[in-house]
């Protein structure tokens, strides 16, 4: 009886060893792992250019709004644009000096980014006004994005758009930023300098400056 004790402990710490070794099941580390690893946020209102907004989104660059929203359709504004672009070149906002705009003072709301970016050469600012929150045409975003990436002519490029002459103030800046296939304009020849630049072309328009 005794002998047969003495078996019986050593199989239940031989098989007690092995419980402690084996690692998890499949169905537990599965589990485990679908309670650590958070979906992206879905947005209610995404038609177009759904794989670049949601890029960018898990990178941390852009966000939507709190009611579930991406809002792509709606135009950008200037400091909105500065700031996605200062977070996809994750530069630090802190310590820049002062460019003096009349419209935005330090310890106001944007204005480490609006200063961060004057400091960068991606902004220039008119007549000492920098305008945060104005929306920011087609033609301003060309020159901004030229500006930032330090964007130069591909060479052999000589398409033209219509309605963006030589005469235009923005005609450089657009041609290239075309000739690097950021943009291609619209069907029609067109690439409607003056409008107002969208949330989601212009997600589109970074997402193809990292291809």
């Amino acid at each position: 009886m005794c002998c047969k004790r003495k078996v019986m402990m050593k199989c239940f710490l031989i098989l007690l060893t092995i419980s402690l070794l084996v690692p998890f099941s499949s169905q537990t580390f599965a589990k485990e792992n679908e309670t650590e690893i958070e979906d992206p946020p879905k947005f209610t209102d995404i038609i177009l250019y759904e794989d670049e907004i949601y890029q960018l989104v898990e990178l941390g660059i852009i966000n939507g709004y709190p009611d579930g929203t991406f809002r792509p359709k709606e135009p950008i504004t200037r400091l909105q644009a500065i700031t996605i672009l200062i977070r996809e070149m994750n530069l630090d906002t802190s310590n820049r000096p002062d460019p003096f705009f009349i419209d935005i003072s330090p310890g106001e709301y944007g204005y480490e980014e609006i200063a961060t970016a004057f400091d960068e050469g991606m902004i220039s600012g008119n007549k000492g006004y920098v305008d945060p929150n104005g929306t920011l045409t087609r033609a301003q975003f060309a020159k901004i994005m030229v500006k930032t990436y330090g964007l130069t002519l591909k060479e052999g490029y000589d398409r033209r758009f219509i309605d963006v002459p030589k005469t235009h103030w923005a005609y450089d800046y657009v041609k290239i930023l075309a000739s690097n296939g950021i943009t291609s304009g619209y069907a029609d020849g067109t690439f409607m300098p003056e409008d107002q630049i969208t949330r989601e072309h212009f997600v589109l328009f970074l997402s193809r400056l990292s291809q």
